[in-house]
């Protein structure tokens, strides 16, 4: 993720690589950006990292070299930007497998073009809207999304709805 502020998709990212951690993989945690609170949530057991990079091309190499003297295999992307910047950090090692969750509904400002070029890269585009496969399929010509409908751990806010007393369903 670019930031550990909290969001849906950093959270969704944070949640993952807890799930990941808690099934015996051994997890990289990378805030492209910045960090953020949700870094209390990463279970001690991940290893975490920020790159601090101010522009699109910033930290390029120093996320590849990361990637690769951790022979890392598999990088999860979420979110447009960070997405980019992993394909464009990974060029030519193909062996390495990018998978990019887009959680962006915004989809009249994206440029078609670079979705079509840098992120057709990716080896896996996860959505989790109906609107976002269409586009992906329509404007990035990505034939093979996966739809996952935006996950909501409605766990949370049983107990949010037990301080407030209201039903929970």
């Amino acid at each position: 993720t670019d930031t550990l502020h909290p969001g849906g998709a950093e959270r969704v990212a944070v949640d993952l690589a807890n799930f990941l951690w808690s099934k015996g993989h051994q997890v990289f945690f990378c805030a492209t950006r910045m960090k953020g609170s949700l870094e209390e949530a990463i279970d001690p057991g991940i290893f975490i990292t920020c790159l601090n990079r101010t522009s699109t091309f910033s930290g390029l190499y120093k996320f590849r070299k990361y990637v690769l003297q951790n022979r890392i295999e598999i990088v999860h992307a979420h979110g447009n930007s960070s997405a980019q910047f992993c394909v464009l950090s990974l060029m030519g090692l193909s062996s390495i497998k990018i998978i990019h969750h887009d959680h962006n509904p915004v989809l009249e400002k994206r440029n078609q073009f670079v979705q079509r070029i840098i992120l057709g890269r990716a080896d896996h585009w996860i959505v989790v809207s109906k609107p976002i496969y269409a586009w992906v399929i329509e404007k990035a010509g990505f034939r093979n999304p996966r739809l996952i409908l935006n996950p909501i751990n409605t766990h949370r806010f049983k107990t949010c709805a037990e301080a407030l007393t209201l039903p929970v369903t």
